[in-house]
């Protein structure tokens, strides 16, 4: 026979259980819902070069956010040729809503590729990090197929 006790203790234990999952829900996914939020409201564009256009040797790529970077993400551009990827060391600067690549940016090829300005978060950062010092020791920087923890905000085309 089931009293009516047990039952009560049971029901206040699921109820309990119950509270303790959505509390825990607004203290953790809140925040990473936010998080998220935040990194898609950022939007960006190359202005130069030119779309198309043709570039010299050694070139600067410049452009623009449409808001500050998120605390832990990071501007990258990357190069690419078919399906594979090589982020361009060393990462973009950022200045309030105006950024440029520090350093010239020397492609070598002759055909065309892409150029591709991707918002990175905190893992992919080190996830580039780690691909570059591999790549440093070994002297071998293979084509990535995907940048971790990267969205696109934009790209563009150009030859030398």
């Amino acid at each position: 026979m089931c009293k009516v006790s047990d039952v009560l203790f049971r029901h206040f234990t699921l109820t309990r259980a119950y509270v303790i999952a959505v509390v825990m829900g607004l203290f953790f996914v809140a925040p990473i819902s936010s998080a998220l939020a935040q990194e898609h409201a950022v939007r960006g564009q190359i202005d130069r070069p030119a779309d198309r256009g043709i570039v010299p040797d050694h070139y600067r790529v410049f452009g623009t956010i449409t808001e500050r970077l998120p605390d832990g993400y990071h501007l990258w551009i990357v190069v690419q040729i078919g399906a594979l990827m090589w982020p361009k060391e060393p990462e973009v600067s950022v200045v309030g809503t105006s950024w440029r690549t520090p350093t010239p940016i020397s492609e070598g090829g002759m055909g065309p590729y892409r150029l591709v300005l991707f918002l990175v978060d905190s893992e992919g950062q080190r996830s580039i990090e780690q691909w570059l010092r591999v790549g440093t020791a070994t002297g071998n920087f293979p084509g990535l197929e995907t940048i971790i923890g990267g969205r696109a905000l934009d790209s563009i085309t150009v030859q030398q």
